[in-house]
């Protein structure tokens, strides 16, 4: 009997029982993991696995593994502390409870080259949480600890306020000037938290104020906002023409005589931007409709896809200029395998030179 002086209900203890005979020799062991609670069999959920951090500016984002132990987990409860090499209990504070169905976190209050240390417990359906910093004075092996630091190629908005608008309905939201290239800025919102944000829009880079309209019609409610830059990743490829390529768009036709010193253009084929989208969608239509099912006896393949799905296809209008590479304009598409069939026949033709047969080298690949 193991007193219970000796045992701490804020702990989760391995007991491993081994026996051993007269000689000294151990037999099969027994192992419990008890809770030892002030309530009888109320075991405190284990702290979620992998926990993982990540760096970026002004923020640091946790992510963790689903509980995989059929423990009725609720809550998540994320502590942070500023890292210190001897790290104490009583440093950490409760920073968000999350639904189980999440398992990361990104804490946006945090500042840039200050360190932070994090904690994540779970929460049962019965309220038990596991062993944590602030109750039970515990600091688990899973904490993480990381810096963030600015971005190198964009550096996040400064100086955001958030006010009522003059109607008493609206925010209205406003920032400093920031240097950077750029395409404009992005407006996150979260309701109720600090950690469910989505973009509910964008302005210019010129701009530097947004309306979210209607947002205080909601009584007591809780709002977050964040602004930050974003920059649109797009590769432009110059190519010159004298002639229009296959499957392109032209939006203007530009002519030089003499050098640069007389330039025309003529815009008469010019498309407008906003009306892009008919032609480019008429491309991509023309593209999969050669893969339809559809009955084109009519058309330009003269095929009745419905029946006819191209499994067996005899190809016999072969053309060739040197006999050795033979070439065929019949659709072939829609096969999964390809058979080539040689006749055995010398063709003449091959060994007719001006009209001459070369009977000699004929008859050679004849035997």
């Amino acid at each position: 009997i193991i007193p219970s002086s000796q045992f701490n209900i804020n702990f989760r203890y391995t007991v491993t029982i081994v026996p051993y005979d007269a000689f000294g020799a151990d037999g099969n062991g027994f192992l419990e993991i008890k809770q030892f609670t002030e309530s009888p069999n109320i075991l405190r959920p284990f702290v979620p696995i992998n926990l993982k951090i990540e760096t970026g500016d002004k923020q640091l984002s946790l992510l963790w593994n689903i509980d995989t132990k059929n423990e009725d987990v609720e809550f998540y409860k994320v502590y942070r502390a500023l890292y210190n090499i001897y790290q104490r209990s009583r440093n950490f504070l409760l920073l968000a409870t999350l639904p189980s169905s999440l398992n990361s976190f990104t804490d946006f209050t945090a500042e840039n080259e200050v360190s932070y240390t994090y904690f994540v417990t779970a929460v049962d359906t019965h309220g038990t949480e596991s062993l944590n910093p602030v109750d039970d004075g515990h600091i688990t092996t899973n904490a993480v600890s990381a810096t963030p630091s600015a971005s190198l190629s964009l550096t996040s908005p400064d100086g955001l306020i958030a006010s009522a608008g003059s109607n008493n309905t609206d925010v209205e939201l406003s920032w400093d000037i920031s240097a950077g290239v750029f395409d404009g800025y992005e407006i996150l919102r979260s309701i109720g938290n600090n950690y469910s944000f989505e973009i509910i829009g964008q302005v210019f880079v010129s701009e530097l104020s947004y309306i979210d309209t209607d947002a205080l019609l909601v009584h007591e409610q809780n709002y977050y906002y964040i602004v930050r830059k974003y920059r649109d990743e797009v590769s432009l490829i110059v190519k010159s023409s004298s002639v229009l390529e296959d499957d392109q768009i032209s939006i203007g036709k530009v002519t030089t005589m003499n050098g640069t010193s007389n330039i025309s253009i003529d815009l008469s084929p010019v498309v407008n931007i906003a009306n892009l989208e008919d032609p480019i969608a008429d491309l991509i239509n023309a593209a999969i409709a050669v893969h339809h099912h559809s009955n084109d006896t009519d058309g330009s393949s003269g095929i009745d896809k419905r029946i006819e799905l191209r499994s067996n296809v005899h190809i016999s209008d072969w053309t060739t200029n040197d006999y050795q590479v033979f070439t065929t304009q019949e659709d072939i598409e829609g096969a999964v395998n390809y058979f080539l069939q040689v006749s055995g026949e010398i063709n003449e033709d091959y060994f007719t030179i001006n009209e001459i047969l070369d009977t000699a080298a004929f008859r050679q690949a004849q035997a």
